[in-house]
């Protein structure tokens, strides 16, 4: 709990820098009734551990600029000529030894579900400062539509569902004074037939945080028959950290604001207040976090109805005016993180600012460590762990929270077979539900 001292040194101290964000506790505009906090959890999972890599450390580079998810948003917000486009490129087949794979999918942020590309690009390293990623395809790419979000569908890809788009390999060349990848296409030589096309051209600029790309298609005569005009399409992404409440509310502002973004989360699964224990075949075992929530805030009342109108929620027939996720109570969070880059089991263990970005050290499920680049980062977790990741930018916040004081509240969870007869402290109300009385 916060003192108003605390409350007024931390609303002076929010912004840390232009694109540092701190959030803590739940969100503000409802009161999400708290049971135990979740402990870590280390069930297995469900990739064998990775192959100890020996590729260079540009092409290690190479491949972290890559992957990630980004968007258009605010290029698209400062000039209507361009689209909003969203952009997810992920690691596949992390046992091989040739050089990563990623797999790439490119969606207009309005119809998000329906891609209008998927390929797999393979990253080589030419020289010592050059660097090639070759593009491939495959039938039926619908099937694999979203799987940026869920490995488990990629695991049905293999390298001999591909074909090599000939030609259309992207060489590039490391720019130590931009700190980009900077490259494009060869010639006229990758073919194309889209809209009266006779050859393709692919431009790129790789930073850490941005990804630049104009792609345009020329007809036999050099004249643009597809493809931007003005330039290149920007992608820029945020990182949420946090995947309880808190994060998810805001992830949930940000994406329906056009704006692409990520939230990481050390748990199993995400939720935090709202965390529906499960076994590992996903047969429901209890909610182990908030049983019920209020809505005081009419901002979030609004939405509330909203998750009513989906189905997944509703209001609660006890006491109060309060509501319950249907059937769950991760129901709710579910609805919240429609549409969002969620990847749970992703403990951060460092914030670092460099170069003008911030690098996150990640630590995924597997053993693996990622880093994270973006030029915007929002925590918004426990204020013990925000303490401890921003610790090296603002001693004075740091100190703030962690001095903030936690209750810990036990919960009871049982499972009973047999009828209740003889107890007046539970009522059997039917449909498998017990309701506690005063004593």
């Amino acid at each position: 709990m916060m003192d108003n001292t605390q409350r007024s040194l931390l609303s002076k101290s929010l912004l840390i820098s232009a694109s540092l964000v701190l959030l803590t506790g739940t969100a503000s505009c409802g009161k999400w009734w708290k049971s135990d906090t979740r402990k870590d959890e280390k069930p297995a999972y469900k990739h064998a551990a990775r192959k100890i890599r020996s590729h260079s450390i540009g092409l290690m580079r190479f491949e972290q600029f890559l992957t990630g998810s980004f968007s258009s948003y605010a290029q698209s917000q400062r000039d209507p000529e361009f689209y909003e486009i969203v952009l997810h490129m992920v690691p596949i087949w992390e046992d091989r030894d040739d050089g990563p794979w990623l797999y790439v999918e490119q969606a207009a942020a309005s119809n998000a579900g329906q891609p209008y590309r998927q390929r797999v690009y393979h990253l080589e390293q030419i020289d010592k400062n050059s660097y090639s990623s070759s593009v491939y395809s495959f039938e039926n790419p619908e099937r694999f539509a979203g799987a940026y979000m869920d490995e488990m569908p990629l695991a049905e890809l293999t390298p001999e569902d591909l074909s090599i788009r000939v030609g259309c390999a992207i060489v590039v060349s490391w720019d130590e004074d931009q700190r980009a990848f900077v490259g494009s296409t060869n010639g006229r030589d990758c073919q194309s037939e889209l809209r009266g096309a006779s050859y393709a051209t692919s431009e790129v600029l790789l930073r850490k945080d941005r990804l630049v790309t104009w792609d345009r298609g020329y007809d036999a005569n050099g004249e643009q028959v597809w493809g931007a005009v003005k330039g290149g399409y920007v992608f820029d992404r945020v990182l949420v950290i946090g995947g309880g409440i808190s994060g998810l509310s805001c992830a949930s502002m940000l994406h329906e604001s056009g704006i692409d973004v990520r939230v990481l989360d050390r748990g199993y699964r995400i939720g935090g207040r709202c965390t529906t224990r499960r076994t590992l075949e996903g047969v429901v075992v209890s909610d182990l976090g908030a049983p019920c929530f209020d809505a005081d805030d009419p901002v979030f009342l609004n939405e509330v109805q909203r998750w009513i109108g989906s189905g997944a929620c509703a209001r609660w027939d006890g006491a109060g005016d309060s509501f319950v996720g249907v059937p769950t109570m991760d129901a709710v969070v579910d609805r919240m993180a429609q549409g969002i880059d969620v990847r749970s089991g992703c403990r951060v263990d460092r914030i670092m600012r460099q170069d003008g970005m911030w690098e996150t050290e990640v630590e995924r499920r597997d053993g693996a460590r990622v880093t994270e680049r973006c030029e915007q980062v929002v925590l918004a977790t426990h204020p013990r762990e925000s303490a401890r990741l921003i610790g090296e930018h603002s001693n004075m916040i740091s100190s703030v929270l962690g001095s903030v004081e936690t209750r810990c509240v036990w919960v009871l969870v049982m499972r009973i077979n047999d009828p209740l007869e003889g107890l007046p402290a539970m009522v059997d109300v039917g449909d498998d539900r017990l309701v506690c009385c005063e004593s």
